[in-house]
């Protein structure tokens, strides 16, 4: 009606080529409360729209990284591979990553990127797990406390001590190579390490260049952000692996 009122209104401005009659000011007042309400509601259903347009552009991204057109097939789609086992190798006391690597000239060449690409991933998180366990370890009541300059020390020699660990203790659960039509290789990992692993390594780093910090408590901060961020990663990935084995079964259909 508010509409239809509104029309109204600018077509008899138009015909006569006079203003509308001037009304009181709680009238105006009230029309313009009454526009403003209708131009909210507009801008509302915008918004809703757009949001329900990024949730189905976002399903269809998801369903985008886990499908791979076949290059000579055409027709079927095939899931990415290694991603099912990255996914379930996620587990307590392991951190597991996908990598991948295209368009290589040689096959080792595709491979090493593939591992790289997935050691990356697996040392970020553990930069998130050190350096949120140094601050919790700071923060401790029971312990000496540290400067900013032996907090960043400490750090830097967890950090370098991690990535050294991860890359000789890694495992490679699945690894697959391709090769497309312009003779140029691919490859996918799924690589996994154990956590307590990595953390005996820097421990006992900590320990070797006697940064005055005790031992058992820094062990057990350091454990205590591992295991939240194995909670949060876990129920991550598992709801990434429902969707992939829907995926996969749609894809056998």
């Amino acid at each position: 009606m508010m509409i239809a009122f509104l029309v109204f209104c600018a077509s008899q401005k138009q015909v006569f080529g006079q203003p509308v009659e001037q009304k009181s000011t709680e009238q105006e007042s009230d029309a313009q409360r009454q526009i403003r309400e209708l131009k909210e509601q507009i801008e509302l259903k915008k918004l809703q729209n757009e949001l329900e347009l990024l949730e189905i552009q976002h399903q269809q991204a998801v369903s985008a990284l886990n499908e791979q057109a076949t290059l000579e097939a055409g027709a079927r789609k095939l899931l990415i591979p290694c991603m099912r086992e990255a996914l379930e190798l996620e587990k307590t006391n392991q951190m597991a990553a996908q990598g991948m690597a295209t368009g290589k000239i040689y096959q080792e060449d595709a491979l090493k990127d593939a591992n790289r690409n997935a050691i990356a991933e697996l040392m970020t998180r553990w930069v998130g797990v050190i350096k949120n366990g140094i601050e919790d370890y700071t923060k401790d009541t029971h312990t000496k406390s540290l400067s900013r300059e032996q907090q960043a020390q400490l750090e830097g020699l967890c950090i370098n001590v991690g990535e050294k660990a991860i890359n000789e203790l890694f495992k490679p659960a699945c690894r697959e190579f391709l090769k497309d039509k312009k003779g140029q290789y691919g490859c996918y990992v799924a690589l996994y390490v154990s956590t307590k692993e990595v953390l005996d390594e820097i421990v006992n780093a900590v320990e070797v260049a006697r940064v005055d910090v005790d031992k058992d408590i820094f062990r057990k901060r350091m454990q205590d952000e591992l295991d939240a961020q194995s909670r949060k990663e876990q129920e991550a990935k598992q709801a990434d692996l429902e969707r992939l084995k829907a995926l996969q079964g749609q894809t056998e259909d």
